[in-house]
């Protein structure tokens, strides 16, 4: 099928576009195109791949508890390209600075459990273990589009460890630079499309770096994605969670200065979730969900 202007504006007026910065979209639509997506992780991280390497699997995204009072840990995209390099694939919403904490361990977690029993430590030093953080928040510096974290000695000016790294990607950048004719490059490309807020748009940007088949198929595997139950029920509960997280910091930090901070988070958290569950209540019911 080919997606005309018209089409695509109907589909918009019909169909909630659920963004692919969500959680649940952005893994639903990046397994179900995975060459366009190894694409993307190969560029925008610059690896280099030998031929025998060229391939990507999708591992397990639950990380194993280290101890019996841990809770799981889910991370949003695990893969593995070739035979040697890992990357954990991390999409932000959010800027609370526990984000970042969280991302860091687990990095940490993924370094640790890569080390297998009775692997010699030359085989073990030959792995890579990187974390792509896509942030779909503005950053305090605009014009900041990415910036590569690791371990560095700041005495001696080298770096210390570059088989393990965290690329932090400024989404919003890419999407300033894109709509003021800024030349970008197919994965910078790509990145902008990820802050789409229509499907139309999407299918605008993305027409810059593929067409024909590819490109029907990429949409209309996000039409499908925003079409399905569990997708609609999901975003609605990540909405409904940022709300109560936004309501517990306000809440909890103004009646913190009167009566603590410990009672201030308690009355913010309970306060926030009955406010949040009133907006998802009337978000459902404006999407015409059954009340039921």
């Amino acid at each position: 099928m080919i997606y005309t202007e018209e089409y695509l504006k109907e589909v918009d007026n019909n169909i909630q576009f659920i963004p692919l910065t969500f959680d649940y979209a952005f893994k639903s639509i990046m397994m179900k195109n995975i060459d366009l997506f190894k694409d993307f992780l190969i560029k925008t991280m610059n690896l280099r791949i030998r031929d025998e390497d060229n391939y990507i699997l999708f591992l397990d995204k639950e990380l194993v508890k280290q101890n019996f009072k841990e809770h799981g840990k889910v991370i949003d995209l695990n893969v593995k390209i070739g035979s040697n390099l890992l990357i954990d694939v991390e999409v932000n919403t959010s800027s609370y600075e526990v984000v970042m904490d969280r991302n860091e361990l687990y990095l940490e977690k993924l370094h640790t459990l890569s080390f297998e029993v009775g692997e010699e430590y030359q085989v073990y030093k030959s792995k890579y273990i990187y974390q792509l953080n896509l942030n779909a928040y503005p950053y305090e510096d605009k014009h900041v589009g990415e910036r590569v974290a690791m371990m560095y000695d700041v005495k001696n000016h080298k770096v210390f460890n570059s088989r393990r790294k965290i690329y932090i990607k400024n989404l919003v950048y890419y999407r300033n630079k894109y709509y003021n004719n800024g030349k970008l490059k197919s994965d910078e490309i790509f990145m902008a499309a990820l802050t789409s807020r229509s499907f139309s748009e999407l299918y605008n940007i993305m027409s810059n770096i593929i067409s024909g088949d590819k490109l029907d198929k990429f949409i209309k595997d996000v039409i499908d994605m925003s079409s399905e139950w569990i997708s609609i029920h999901e975003w609605e509960k990540e909405k409904m969670d940022k709300l109560v997280l936004e309501k517990v910091k306000e809440v909890g930090l103004r009646d913190g200065r009167k009566e603590g901070i410990k009672q201030g988070i308690e009355q913010g958290r309970e306060e926030g979730l009955e406010q949040a569950k009133l907006e998802t209540i009337k978000n459902m019911l404006d999407n015409k969900l059954g009340y039921e």
